[in-house]
């Protein structure tokens, strides 16, 4: 049986929309399940495309990442950073992004599948929300153990002719 495109772009629809309405009905997390997640305030969000990440402080970074495609598959990747303030509102998470000209977005958590949650605000962002104090997320990352392991590896770079 073949599809017309009207019948192709409504079943693509009604696919996309269940993502919502599946979120929707999604637990939020309590205040107590919140404050676990983001420990003593050093935590990342990571969702797909970005990457928030929390300081005890009440600053928070955004790094976001997103690809456009040109005719012919041709595409750039660019990155778009932006930082700014958070806190903690009983079951929600409120952010203050310095590109929004001062306005406060604020986001329940629902628990997903796994590790993963959806944030419910004025978009909806799915991702993990994770603690990052003591795990060392945020540390340069140990070297072994063995000193001569972390020697740096020799490399013999060729000499090419003429060159300087």
């Amino acid at each position: 049986m073949r599809l017309n495109g009207l019948a192709m772009l409504l079943l693509a629809a009604s696919a996309a929309a269940i993502v919502p309405i599946a979120a929707a009905n999604a637990q939020p997390l309590q205040s107590s399940e919140l404050k676990a997640r983001t420990g003593d305030g050093r935590f990342e969000f990571r969702g797909r495309t970005l990457v928030w990440s929390f300081t005890p402080d009440g600053k928070v970074t955004s790094d976001y990442t997103t690809s456009r495609m040109e005719l012919g598959g041709i595409g750039e990747t660019f990155g778009l950073k932006d930082s700014g303030t958070w806190r903690r509102d009983g079951d929600r998470l409120c952010i203050t992004w310095q590109s929004g000209q001062g306005s406060e977005n604020c986001y329940t958590v629902a628990q997903g599948q796994g590790r993963m949650v959806t944030l419910m605000g004025p978009q909806m962002i799915e991702g993990t929300l994770e603690s990052s104090a003591g795990t060392g997320h945020s540390d340069t990352p140990a070297g072994p153990s063995n000193p001569v392991a972390r020697e740096q590896p020799k490399v013999r770079v060729p000499r090419i002719p003429g060159a300087r």
